[in-house]
Parts: structure tokens; sequence; C-alpha cells
């Protein structure tokens, strides 16, 4: 399955993208659910040297699953960069929210354009 990117944010430190991805027509067995991955990687853009990567965190598809809905819904993710000298130290934070819909099941929905960012229920996840 082919990765899918932001766009880049230019001369931003704390930046918001606000995109939707979908990975559609996807079959999985429940193997597969158990064993597959959703991985974050945030990188720093750099024009001329190469991107260097702030940090990032995997999830398993079965641990989205088993949440209330399917769903993380405006989590922050507590992200990590394993290549520094403590590759558990945490270099940052990235908000998310994600869903994994069956074939016959609907996504979540939520309240309108007028919520809040700055919710009060927005969790953090190790």
């Amino acid at each position: 399955m082919e990765p899918q990117v932001t766009q880049i944010k230019y001369k931003a430190n704390s930046a918001v993208w606000n995109q939707s991805f979908t990975f559609s027509d996807l079959k999985m067995n429940e193997y597969e659910l158990e064993s597959f991955e959703l991985n974050f990687h945030l990188y720093d853009h750099n024009n001329i040297l190469a991107n260097e990567l702030i940090g990032s965190y995997s999830v398993g598809l079965s641990t989205v699953y088993r949440h209330a809905n399917h769903e993380f819904y405006k989590v922050w993710l507590r992200l990590v960069d394993p290549s520094k000298s403590n590759p558990t130290s945490c270099t940052g934070y990235l908000r998310v929210s994600c869903f994994i819909v069956g074939p016959d099941a609907r996504p979540p929905i939520h309240g309108g354009m007028d919520e809040s960012d700055d919710d009060q229920d927005d969790k953090e996840l190790d």
C-alpha cells in the first residue's frame, strides 16, 4: 500500500494540516488487522539538506479498532526519534483523528464546523 503524505508547511512552528487520507477497498482478515500498523512520521522540511525527522509514532490497526467507534478522535500522539541518544525521549506531539470502517459501516460523526480545536476531551496516547 502506498504511503500518503501531507502538504509541506513552510516557516511554521505549529503547523495545522487538517487533511484526510483514505485507504479504500482494503479487505483485511483478522491476522492482518492484528499485525498491520499505522505509522506517523513528522519531518522538518529542508530545501538544501536532507529532511530531518522530528519524531514518529506507530499504532496497531487493532488498537484503533478496539477503541470506541473504532476510532481515535483528536488524540495527541507522543512522538519519539529512535535515532537520538535517548530513543524514548519525547520529541514532539501530533494530534490526529483516525478510524476504521467495515464494509457495511459508516464513519463516526462529530460536532459541526464550529467545534473548537481546544476541546477538553483531547487524549494523549503513550
